[in-house]
Formats: structure tokens, C-alpha cells, sequence
């Protein structure tokens, strides 16, 4: 377009002095329109950088706000997941505390395990006296028995004593 004003310019300047008015007249008209036409192009190309640069301003802070939701949603990601660290931690220790829970209920309570010892003891202490008196009782019997076996073994050599005394007695008259 800025080519064709400046012919057109050229070509009214160099012949102006041999053009008649009409001739003049209709190539200041071509050189209004050529101007008329490079005027609106210009502005057309104006206002297509003005939007161009209104688009990339839009553009870069659309950019830059995608950007942050990332870097926020990268936040929420890594909050969420220490928290879901956390919660699984809690799950697991809750699930270990109930499994401990239905052990010690299937155990006797603490009151009744104490009244089982108690009970305990007491059979242990009485099982130990019956124990002792036991003892006590076989002594004495070993001690029966002593004194029966010792008895027995005197009543024998008395009795053998007796024997051979008869056998004694016996003898002579044979002879």
C-alpha cells in the first residue's frame, strides 16, 4: 500500500506540470484513496497488535494463574497426603489396640485372676501342711517299723535262742 501512494505521489509530481486539471484531479482522487487505504491499514495492523498484545497479557496471566493452582494444588497434594500418612497410622494403631482389646477380654479380669491366685495360695499352703503331716505320719511310721523290725529280729533270735535251748534240753535224753 505505501508503494502505490509513493508512485502515485511520484507520478503526480513529475507530470503535474503536463497534466490539464482533470487529468491532475483524477490522480490526486487515486492518491486520496491509495492514502484512504494505507490509513485503514495501518489502523487495521494497530489494532490487530493492540489485541495481540492483549491477548498475550491475557495469555501470560492465565499462565501465571494456572501456575499458582498448581503450586496450590501441589500443596493441597502434600497436606492430603501427610494426612492420609497420619490417618493410616491412626487406623493401624485403633487396629491394634482393638485386637489387644479382644485379647485381654477373652483373659479373666484382674479381680478374678487375684481371687484364682488367692485360692491358689491357699490350696498350695494346705496341700504344704498335709505335706508336712505326711512327712510327719511316715516318719513315725519308719519309726514303727524300726522298732517292729527290731522286735521282730528279737523275738526271732529269742525264739531261736528258745529253740536251740529245747534242742538242748532234748538232746541229753536221746543219749
Amino acid at each position: 500500500q505505501l508503494k502505490a501512494c509513493a508512485k502515485s505521489f511520484a507520478a503526480l509530481s513529475a507530470n503535474l506540470d503536463q497534466w490539464d486539471a482533470t487529468e491532475t484531479e483524477k490522480h490526486v482522487e487515486l492518491l486520496q484513496k491509495n492514502l484512504l487505504q494505507y490509513e485503514f491499514a495501518v489502523s487495521k495492523a494497530q489494532a490487530m497488535m493492540r489485541t495481540s498484545t492483549r491477548q498475550i497479557a491475557e495469555y501470560e496471566a492465565s499462565c501465571r494463574e494456572v501456575d499458582e493452582e498448581m503450586q496450590q494444588i501441589q500443596a493441597d497434594i502434600e497436606g492430603l497426603t501427610t494426612k492420609l500418612v497420619d490417618a493410616r497410622a491412626l487406623r493401624d494403631h485403633k487396629e491394634q489396640c482393638a485386637a489387644l482389646e479382644r485379647v485381654i477380654n477373652e483373659l479373666p479380669s484382674r479381680g478374678e485372676m487375684n481371687e484364682e491366685i488367692k485360692k491358689l495360695e491357699t490350696e498350695l499352703e494346705a496341700l504344704t501342711g498335709e505335706g508336712d503331716s505326711l512327712s510327719r505320719d511316715l516318719e513315725h511310721r519308719q519309726l514303727q517299723f524300726a522298732t517292729l523290725m527290731h522286735s521282730v529280729a528279737d523275738l526271732q533270735s529269742q525264739l531261736k535262742a528258745e529253740q536251740a535251748a529245747e534242742q538242748d534240753e532234748h538232746a541229753p535224753m536221746a543219749d
